[in-house]
């Protein structure tokens, strides 16, 4: 069950933000190519896909809207978004002095980076 609901999720979310909702086209593609095959026969299915892919839409043919429904003929809408994280340097300022049990202490001064830790806690030591 976990598995039908990861394919159907994962159906639904390539077809609403991506072209694959194209694909759904393709029963109407076949049924124009069989009545493109019955109005010009001999012509096979290669000239089929440069007729109606290799040259422009002509607006005066008689099939002009069947041939807007091919798929992959039209670019929809879709939801394509990119996003790009760019890490800005997190920094904070220390105080300059901390005060405990009446005495005070002398603290860190200037800005602390966190990109200046060391990845690994396990280093040589340095000089």
């Amino acid at each position: 069950m976990k598995r039908f609901i990861s394919i159907l999720l994962l159906a639904i979310y390539l077809l609403g933000t991506t072209e694959l909702h194209q694909l759904v086209k393709i029963p109407g593609m076949v049924a124009h190519y069989q009545q493109f095959e019955k109005d010009n026969p001999g012509f096979g299915f290669v000239t089929f896909l440069r007729v109606h892919y290799m040259y422009p839409l002509n607006t005066s043919d008689q099939d002009y809207e069947q041939d807007r429904q091919l798929p992959f003929k039209s670019v929809d809408n879709c939801g394509i978004t990119i996003n790009l994280i760019v890490p800005q340097p997190y920094y904070f300022t220390a105080p300059q002095k901390m005060y405990a049990l009446g005495r005070v202490y002398p603290i860190h001064k200037g800005n602390f980076y966190a990109y200046q830790l060391p990845v690994s806690i396990f280093q040589p030591p340095k000089a």
